[in-house]
């Protein structure tokens, strides 16, 4: 008896470890964070998103601010901002991604980049991508490994501001 409920247990962990089909919200993350790293189709990458998306940089110590989907792409991201040249023409890598039916939650890195004649280090990354009922990014929110010397210059930029106590 003891040996027929062993095999059973044995054989259920077995076919509970056996590769699962991936949910719609971990397609549709790989898919996003492939077309991203490609950074070749625009069009493409748009139609991750809903027409407006809520966005936040965490690091960068943003509000949840909602821009219009080609704005988030085209200022925030430097979609088509060529003077950006990457490692092996590749964004970044993705090294885990966790899901739901709603959201997803992915770790990865960015590769060493040049940029007007500088070269800058490779940045982890984690990203949280939040979908609607399509599937389609209603918000995201970016964790950012940042330099220190861009985080010194952040900093420095933010003590700078006026404040104006009257007010």
């Amino acid at each position: 008896m003891k040996f027929k409920v062993l095999f059973l247990a044995a054989a259920g962990l077995l076919f509970s470890c056996q590769n699962k089909e991936k949910s719609k919200s971990e397609e549709v993350a790989l898919k996003y964070f492939e077309t991203y790293s490609a950074k070749t189709d625009y069009n493409q990458m748009k139609s991750f998103y809903n027409d407006s998306v809520e966005y936040e940089n965490v690091i960068q110590n943003t509000s949840v601010i909602k821009f219009e989907t080609g704005y988030l792409l085209n200022e925030l991201f430097a979609w088509n901002d060529k003077s950006l040249a990457y490692e092996n023409n590749k964004v970044l890598k993705v090294n885990e991604v966790i899901t739901n039916d709603s959201m997803a939650v992915v770790n990865g890195q960015f590769n060493s980049y040049t940029y007007n004649g500088f070269t800058f280090a490779p940045m982890k990354f984690t990203t949280y991508l939040y979908f609607d009922e399509n599937h389609k990014i209603k918000k995201q929110v970016d964790w950012m490994n940042y330099p220190i010397g861009d985080l010194i210059e952040l900093y420095q930029m933010e003590q700078s501001k006026t404040i104006d106590v009257d007010k």
